[in-house]
């Protein structure tokens, strides 16, 4: 467990992500209150502070294909542009601002980069992260485990495979066994979705009636085992 002193009132608390202040008391007043949402006129003018003391101190700025590719990766794990936003502290905006700019500042990068390190191997438990993860899956975007490290901030680097059309995603079997009924899937994936319904003795035309799919396209019973 990482903590961290509060910037208010310097008592340790437990870090979630770029979590500077140990309650929304002490956040508010504070630029990342208004980054959060608030707009009295504590956090207003504290943006407004900020905001002018980045323009008197230009920062490097770097290529954001690395923390794209890494927003990107997230998505099909089902975080959303909203939830990373809001864990990262940032107002909902963030993330597509991030994803329309060739170049960030490094702090950005580093914070980007750092979420990404906690979240790569967890799975979003929102209920809008199936949806967020289908979608993601749709447009191609690689998941956490097609890329090295190395290779996230090359502009060159590429993902280890392409997943196929006809590919199986076992998270997507789960989702759907677990009642994501309308998840969209593969033709593999809904094969492995109706043999394990099969298997488990119960009835094509429920799952069929259920999912909306035609059961007997992808599955045929022969002596109570898959053809």
């Amino acid at each position: 467990m990482t903590t961290r002193p509060c910037r208010t009132c310097q008592q340790p608390f437990r870090v979630v992500g770029k979590a500077r202040y140990c309650s929304w008391d002490c956040r508010h007043g504070t630029d990342a209150g208004y980054n959060a949402g608030c707009s009295c006129e504590r956090c207003r003018a504290a943006h407004a502070r900020a905001h002018k003391r980045s323009r008197i101190k230009p920062r490097p700025l770097v290529p954001s294909v690395g923390s794209q590719r890494r927003i990107r990766a997230l998505a099909r794990l089902g975080w959303s542009s909203r939830e990373i936003s809001r864990r990262m502290g940032r107002e909902r905006s963030f993330v597509q601002k991030v994803m329309g700019r060739a170049t960030l500042e490094q702090a950005t990068v580093d914070a980007i980069t750092r979420l990404y390190d906690e979240l790569s191997m967890t799975w979003c438990t929102s209920p809008a992260a199936a949806r967020v993860a289908a979608d993601a899956r749709a447009k191609g975007w690689p998941p956490p485990l097609a890329w090295d490290d190395e290779d996230l901030d090359d502009p060159d680097g590429q993902p280890y495979t392409e997943e196929p059309a006809d590919d199986m995603d076992p998270v997507v079997v789960e989702r759907i066994l677990a009642g994501s009924w309308h998840l969209p899937a593969t033709a593999a994936e809904r094969t492995e979705v109706i043999r394990r319904w099969a298997l488990a003795g119960r009835s094509l035309s429920e799952l069929g009636r259920l999912t909306g799919w035609k059961p007997e396209r992808y599955y045929r019973l022969s002596d109570g085992e898959a053809a």
